[in-house]
This record gives C-alpha cells, structure tokens and sequence, in this order.
C-alpha cells in the first residue's frame, strides 16, 4: 500500500482494516510492527480520499481502526509500535 498511486474502493470493502486491527494484537513485536504500518498507510490513504468533495463513503476511517491506534499509545507497547500509532495519527489529523 506505500507505494500505490491509487487503491480501489474494493479493497477498502474488503474489511482490511478490520483483519489489521486484529494482526496489531498478536504476541510477536515484529508482527505488530509489520501490521500497524500497514493499517496506518490505510487509514492515511482514506485520510487523503475524504478530503475530495466526491469520496466514496467506503473510504470512512472506521471506529475500531481509531482505538486500536489509540491503544498502541500505551507505554506497555514496543517503542516501534507506538511510533507508527503516533505518526498515523499525526499524517491523518493534519
């Protein structure tokens, strides 16, 4: 997704986010890490296709991909983990 100049609405719809959210709670540091920068180019990518005046609602940022980034923040969380949440956060806000 990093590097994708365009990401079809089916993709969206295909409940990614749901199944990244669910990766970022898996025992493995490097699991985590791998799951939470790629739900983080998701989000941002939705982030980049609300702004346009004809979004496709599909690109809403969902509720549970909003906790789980908040959840990351904790200070329990690998130091890389809460880095990626931050960043996300901070790309999706500005």
């Amino acid at each position: 997704m990093r590097h994708s100049t365009v990401i079809g609405n089916d993709v969206a719809d295909s409940g990614l986010s749901t199944l990244l959210c669910e990766v970022v709670k898996d025992k493995n540091e490097k699991v985590r890490r791998k799951a939470i920068a790629s739900l983080g180019e998701l989000l941002f990518y939705a982030a980049t296709q609300l702004d346009d005046d004809h979004a496709d609602p599909v690109w809403e940022i969902p509720p549970l991909a909003v906790s789980v980034m908040i959840q990351c923040l904790d200070t329990a969380e690998d130091e890389i983990v809460r880095f990626y949440a931050c960043k996300t956060i901070e790309n999706i806000t500005a």
